[in-house]
């Protein structure tokens, strides 16, 4: 019987750019989670001011329904009076029926919008506070996005390991040494 062991010692660099290659993938793939995160999160806040756009948009369409109410009395009172025709009536009725097509649509999108965002969030939604003021425009510049863009950063590290992987074939024209033991 003999048994043999055999030891690298020296490999040019392979063991090294393999290992810093296998750490860098592992990045890659938290970037790829960090990105699907940062999608939810996006989605989660845009289906809430959406809701809340929707909500304020009921509001008014509510309020200018209740307007046309008023104006469907005034025009049938002149009407009776004789300051009024049978076509401005209808003409206010058909502005009163858009106005209850797009009040039953807007509460249609609102449920979309809730149910959206009860699969985000993985929970029932009943009801959120709504929002007064506009969703906050943020302060981009070129520098930052360039530092926080994960698709960027991405292609950054592909770079890298693409000169790793560049360097770990390189290492197969250098001498190897190594340990050898034998013992039978």
């Amino acid at each position: 019987t003999k048994l043999t062991y055999m030891l690298p010692l020296y490999t040019g660099g392979k063991l090294t750019e393999y290992k810093n290659i296998m750490y860098s993938m592992a990045k890659m793939g938290r970037f790829d989670t960090k990105k699907i995160r940062n999608q939810k999160i996006y989605e989660v806040k845009k289906a809430f001011y959406d809701i809340s756009l929707v909500e304020h948009y009921i509001q008014n369409l509510h309020r200018i329904y209740n307007n046309i109410n008023k104006l469907e009395d005034i025009i049938r009172n002149m009407k009776k009076e004789g300051y009024a025709k049978e076509t401005d009536l209808l003409e206010v009725q058909a502005r009163k029926a858009e106005v209850v097509s797009m009040y039953n649509q807007a509460k249609l999108n609102r449920d979309l919008a809730y149910q959206f965002l009860e699969f985000l969030l993985n929970r029932k939604v009943k009801k959120i506070k709504l929002m007064n003021d506009m969703a906050p425009m943020p302060k981009v510049t070129a520098k930052m996005l360039a530092a926080r863009n994960i698709d960027i950063q991405k292609a950054k590290l592909g770079l890298k390991i693409s000169k790793m992987n560049i360097k770990a074939n390189e290492a197969n024209f250098l001498p190897e040494v190594g340990a050898f033991a034998e013992y039978g």
